[in-house]
């Protein structure tokens, strides 16, 4: 296997180059972007019907009740994907109902990330922020293509179609010779670089756009963001920053304005590219090596400082865990997981990851 550190640390290649490289060769098996239309639902019913009971309305609004029961299109893309995995088609359709109902209020195509409850019974309420946010409608389109193949359904593959197209006509910025990817049509563009987020990379989903799409954009974005990740080491630990600052040059520090920590942004990184069937280990030891060194302690740590490297004393949710132990069995690493139950007591977020973790380790044999 290409030594890409070796490469970057002399200098010999440019960060694209370099980026080019590492996708190449990745140990990958054929990527489970898209699912598998014919295959069984890799989410056992049980767990979509917990999920659905505890965080989705009879509306169809995911409820995110560890950030003051507001929706997001994040949650939206994620109740989609997990609906979906779970072959069930009717709460899908809810859920899928209610966001084009609410949270497209866009003329560009991409949806609004945010809506605020109102009143006693939280049934109704407004966008408070139209304002995207990238993730959510790259997920939200994804989970809409994984529909529309599992179930010949046209306009779920049109909308999707329509939503993939309008992320990147929009939201595709050009960094010497990457393509990076905007968090939000607005507010992101500083004049000393484009602040990013690597946990936006959903790698399946991107790659299962170029599969669909066969347009080059989506190939280039994941060379982009490929090398960015290369670019954003930070610590004895070899993390990326939950939100970092790509200046004209590619050069990559942590964002001024946003905490200098590896933590609940960032934790997605290894979950999707696990999920797309990357196994290289130059991109994903750095998780296993910080899961091996937190052996002594009762549990793993939520986030790691930075500029110190200090893991923080706040545990990991069930949720990170979960990930870290998909992440060590794609490394053939002894970690895994402790069991977690559906528990009402776990909030949407850790829930999310945790299921989400498990839809990933079915569709990769893990």
């Amino acid at each position: 296997m290409i030594d890409r550190r070796a490469f970057l640390k002399a200098g010999v290649l440019s960060a694209g180059a370099a980026a080019t490289m590492a996708n190449l060769p990745f140990s990958q098996v054929a990527h489970a972007g898209g699912g598998n239309p014919a295959g069984p639902f890799p989410l056992p019913p049980e767990d979509w019907q917990w999920f659905r009971q505890t965080f989705v309305t009879l509306e169809g609004r995911v409820v995110d009740t560890g950030n003051g029961g507001i929706s997001h299109s994040e949650g939206q893309g994620y109740g989609m994907l997990l609906a979906a995995a779970a072959g069930a088609r009717a709460d899908f359709n809810r859920i899928w109902q209610w966001t084009h109902a609410n949270l497209m209020v866009r003329q560009d195509g991409l949806v609004a990330w945010k809506w605020v409850p109102e009143g006693t019974d939280k049934a109704v309420g407004k966008v408070t922020d139209q304002n995207n946010a990238t993730d959510g409608d790259i997920l939200i389109a994804w989970a809409l293509l994984r529909a529309g193949k599992r179930w010949n359904d046209r306009s779920f593959l049109t909308a999707a179609t329509a939503m993939a197209t309008a992320v990147r006509s929009n939201m595709i910025r050009r960094v010497e010779d990457h393509s990076i990817l905007l968090p939000g049509h607005v507010g992101f563009e500083r004049p000393n670089g484009l602040v990013a987020n690597l946990s936006y990379w959903v790698f399946p989903a991107l790659l299962a756009f170029q599969d669909w799409e066969q347009h080059r954009d989506w190939s280039d974005l994941v060379s982009g963001g490929l090398a960015l990740l290369a670019h954003s080491r930070f610590s004895r630990w070899q993390l990326p920053a939950d939100w970092v600052l790509v200046d004209p040059g590619m050069k990559v520090g942590m964002a001024e304005g946003f905490p200098p920590r590896f933590g609940f942004d960032a934790i997605r990184v290894p979950l999707y590219l696990t999920w797309a069937g990357y196994k290289d280990p130059w991109y994903l030891d750095p998780y296993v090596s910080l899961v091996q060194a937190q052996k002594e302690r009762p549990g793993l740590a939520a986030t790691v400082d930075l500029t110190t490297g200090e893991p923080s004393a706040m545990g990991a949710s069930p949720g990170a865990m979960a990930v870290y132990g998909l992440v060590s069995r794609a490394m053939k690493s002894a970690y895994r997981a402790p069991p977690t139950e559906n528990n009402s007591s776990e909030d949407y977020y850790s829930a999310s990851l945790r299921l989400l973790s498990k839809v990933a380790a079915q569709e990769n044999g893990l």
